[in-house]
């Protein structure tokens, strides 16, 4: 689902820099399944595949993807 689309959705992602997002929202934690971050602070949530290509880790669980910069904290 696009970000746009997305019911309750926190404003750390609909303030981050992304491209052809495919993003849940599931027992209220964000869920991204595909698509490219390219800016932003990621707070929490399940990341399950993309490309993450700058920003800020805060805190969450990674599953996979690639990982092309930024800072994880």
């Amino acid at each position: 689902m696009r970000i746009e689309e997305l019911k309750d959705c926190p404003e750390w992602l609909k303030d981050a820099i992304t491209e052809n997002a495919d993003v849940d929202i599931r027992h209220g934690q964000v869920e991204w399944r595909g698509g490219v971050w390219h800016g932003g602070e990621w707070c929490d949530g399940v990341w399950r595949d993309g490309m993450w290509r700058g920003g800020v880790w805060r805190g969450g669980e990674w599953y996979g993807g690639e990982w092309y910069g930024g800072e994880w904290r």
